[in-house]
């Protein structure tokens, strides 16, 4: 594992926690299996740090919001709709 490698699994543990996520929230976020993503934060899988670099490079250049380059929702969108949709159980929850 080279030293890019080590940033970004390293990174993901901490900034996941900051944000007061899950492993399973993020895995549904992005579309991936969560044993997937378990693997990533254990350094069992790799992330390609080059690649990563040039999607951020190139939704800078063409003035792209990242998210919307790649196609995946936002942390912010996934959380509202989920608090929103939980909203939803709790008041249907209620009425029975």
């Amino acid at each position: 594992m080279n030293s890019d490698d080590f940033s970004i699994q390293d990174n993901l543990k901490i900034r996941r926690k900051e944000r007061g996520l899950s492993q399973q929230q993020i895995s549904d976020i992005i579309g991936i299996n969560i044993r997937f993503y378990q693997r990533l934060e254990a350094g069992e899988r790799t992330l390609n740090n080059t690649a990563a670099r040039i999607i951020v490079a190139i939704a800078d250049i063409l003035e792209f919001d990242i998210h919307e380059l790649v196609n995946t929702p936002s942390v912010d969108e996934y959380l509202q709709n989920k608090m929103a949709f939980e909203q939803l159980q709790y008041e249907a929850e209620r009425e029975e």
